[in-house]
Parts: structure tokens; sequence; C-alpha cells
């Protein structure tokens, strides 16, 4: 929501949709959800959210084979969660960048598919 603090506590359904929604995290195989090694790493880093960000805990989730939904818990007194400084660059940005990696970056809005 446009304006809205996303610090705040409270609980939040996070939906997170692949590029140009590839089916990049495994296949749906007999009504089940097969991850595939990608599929896994989310996983992983799902669950470990709470060991990064102190003041972060995770909910519900599922992995389907283009997008992740679930559920993140943001409580008060627990630490913060690192906010970009105001240049544009943070330190994990700039660690990346003198290691050769360039991650992350601002999500494009989506296109449609066919004409409105």
């Amino acid at each position: 929501m446009q304006g809205f603090d996303y610090t705040q506590a409270g609980a939040y359904f996070v939906t997170v949709v692949t590029w140009r929604r590839e089916a990049l995290f495994g296949e749906i195989v007999n009504g089940e959800m097969i991850l595939n090694r990608y599929g896994e790493i989310v996983q992983k880093w799902w669950l470990e959210i709470h060991v990064h960000f102190p003041n972060v805990e995770t909910g519900a989730f599922v992995i389907m084979p283009n997008h992740v939904h679930g559920i993140i818990f943001i409580f008060d007194g627990r630490g913060t969660v690192p906010v970009p400084r105001d240049d544009g660059v943070n330190s994990l940005s700039q660690n990346n960048m003198m290691m050769g990696m360039n991650q992350g970056g601002e999500t494009p809005p989506l296109q449609p598919t066919h004409p409105l």
C-alpha cells in the first residue's frame, strides 16, 4: 500500500513472484509441489529469515513453481530491519559490489500479457 510504513510491527502476507513468472522453483506433480534445487534454496533461506532479522519471525509459507507466499511477523523491541542509506547504497550492496556480485535491484512493474 503506497505510503504505508512496512517497518511497523505486525503480521504481513508477502508474495514474491519470479521474473516473467518463470517456473524456477519446481513443479506440481499429482497435486504436490516438488521443489527443485532453487526451490530448496528458497525454502532454506525462508526458514533462516529470523537468523538474519532478529525482530522478524516467519509463519506459514508455500513455495509454488513461480512464486512464494508467506506470512512474516515484525516485532518491536527485538532489533531493527536494515534500511538502505539515504544515498541509495547500503553496506550489503557495497560488499557485494566489491566481491563482484550484483544482487537485488528495483523490481519492474508487471507488464500485461495481452493488450487491455
